[in-house]
């Protein structure tokens, strides 16, 4: 079994993990599943789960696979597992997670799953706030389509570091955008809408129509407690 694990932890806006876990099989014979443990009984609708202890709360939202169910059960005095399981055994699997950990206050987290249109990006729309990682290696022109209001924050890793990128909301360039020693590329925008991001920076792509292959699909639930 071999499983490669890579996180963004999103501190200024609002303390989000996005863990994408990539788990090679050699065979189906064994089902994989992803774990959490919660010291108290959590709160599970769908494929979101809430876990509630004394002053702080912890939300999790399972975006990838899509056909994966969340089931919970005692194993010990007080102690708790959750289980996010494929509907399918894959040899090639992918979990996508948001978490938030916040007061108990906080009733509600929405996140909204998002890819590129080849794949190789996937990630989460939060609020304000997109995150995408490497779910292969990107090319080097890359696209995503999302619909939002406002400011937001992209944040993107597993590019070609210290690489200048052209970045392109429609067919417009906001700006070029110059990826860390780790190849992460940070850009902000107003509103959402299809956004290139391309490592020719001499010219500007002509218009596109709505990659086939970006998913949008959002997720939102409240606190049962």
């Amino acid at each position: 079994i071999k499983n490669h694990q890579k996180f963004i932890f999103l501190g200024n806006e609002g303390k989000y993990f996005i863990v994408l876990d990539k788990i090679s099989l050699p065979n189906v014979s064994n089902p994989i599943r992803w774990l959490l443990q919660s010291d108290t009984a959590p709160a599970v609708s769908g494929r979101n789960v809430t876990i509630t202890n004394s002053s702080g709360r912890l939300f999790a939202n399972m975006l990838l696979p899509t056909d994966a169910a969340v089931t919970s059960n005692p194993i010990l005095t007080d102690n708790f597992r959750i289980e996010f399981v494929p509907g399918t055994v894959r040899t090639n699997e992918t979990f996508l997670t948001v978490m938030r950990a916040t007061d108990s206050g906080q009733i509600a987290m929405t996140a909204a799953l998002l890819q590129s249109n080849t794949g190789n990006l996937v990630g989460a729309l939060i609020g304000t706030n997109v995150a995408l990682l490497g779910s292969a290696t990107p090319n080097s022109q890359e696209t995503y389509t999302f619909t939002a209001s406002g400011t937001i924050q992209h944040t993107i890793t597993d590019l070609l570091p210290n690489t200048t990128y052209a970045v392109y909301q429609g067919s417009v360039r906001l700006s070029n955008a110059v990826t860390s020693a780790n190849g992460t590329l940070r850009f902000t925008s107003t509103n959402g809408g299809m956004f290139v991001i391309d490592t020719n920076t001499s010219i500007a792509p002509p218009p596109a129509p709505p990659p086939t292959g970006c998913t949008v699909s959002s997720v939102s639930w409240q606190n049962s407690a």
